[in-house]
């Protein structure tokens, strides 16, 4: 009876509170009384600091992800809300057996979500994030390519600076390769970083252009040359080993930097 007697002590309070604070003609006092109430409700939630914000997301899909064996899961970074992006996003790498794989979340107030969509634009905000992201793995694979400048070939004397990322048994980089011919190399200068996501016969046909394009000339005959390998009918020849652990390697450390897939086209 006692619990009874209390619950309904609370209910009539809280009529009597929303008759004489959310009911009147509006004046000062009352607005002011109904903002300090809601501030009130506001303080007594729970505000975590970003630190655990982002302690507790890495809990949550530790825990949701438990019968994933070997998993680890480490903040990255955080892209701040701006013109384009409407909350701060924060990048999470999820880690199975050496294999890593990012994932964008966004974080207001106590809530976090994997993306959400403009209705007026009907554009994702995950979208623009990977594009910010992919611009500063862009300038990063550039700076690196500096030092590896002897895996670049280059193609054409045109204004447009382009740098591939292409494999020899892609279906889309062969698609890709179908539209540079001479005219195209005019207006384009194009660098081909040859590697593969086909594994060692990938890397082994990679390995012929590398070593037989050493002596051509002219960008016809090189061109020439990277599309015959490209086709499924080519001679078998001497394979160069060497060359291909050494693009393996290559592609690894640039995989690490951001080239998930090819072709990867970075327009400079």
């Amino acid at each position: 009876m006692g619990e009874m007697h209390n619950k309904i002590i609370l209910i009539i309070f809280v009529m009597i509170f929303n008759i004489v604070v959310f009911s009147g003609c509006g004046s000062k006092d009352v607005i002011d009384t109904k903002l300090s109430f809601l501030n009130e409700l506001e303080k007594s939630r729970v505000n975590f600091s970003e630190k655990e914000k982002i302690e507790r997301i890495i809990a949550f899909y530790k825990k949701k992800l438990s019968n994933v064996e070997n998993l680890d899961i480490a903040f990255v970074e955080k892209i701040r809300a701006n013109n384009d992006l409407d909350f701060d996003a924060f990048v999470f790498d999820f880690k199975v057996n050496g294999v890593s794989q990012r994932e964008i979340l966004f974080i207001k107030d106590n809530f976090f979500f994997s993306d959400f969509a403009s209705i007026e634009t009907l554009h994702t905000s995950k979208e623009k994030a990977v594009k910010i992201l992919e611009k500063q793995a862009n300038e990063e694979i550039l700076k690196a390519l500096d030092e590896d400048k002897n895996y670049i070939i280059t193609l054409g004397f045109g204004k447009k600076e382009i740098f591939v990322f292409s494999d020899p048994l892609c279906q889309f980089c062969r698609e890709h390769l179908k539209d540079i011919d001479e005219k195209y190399l005019k207006t384009h200068t194009i660098h081909f970083i040859f590697v593969s996501v086909h594994g060692e016969e990938g890397f082994n046909r990679a390995s012929l252009i590398y070593e037989n394009i050493k002596n051509l000339k002219n960008d016809t005959q090189k061109l020439e040359l990277i599309k015959s390998y490209y086709s499924d009918s080519i001679n078998q020849e001497p394979l160069f080993q060497q060359v291909a652990l050494d693009l393996k390697i290559l592609f690894d450390k640039y995989l690490n930097l951001g080239v998930k897939y090819v072709p990867y086209i970075i327009e400079k």
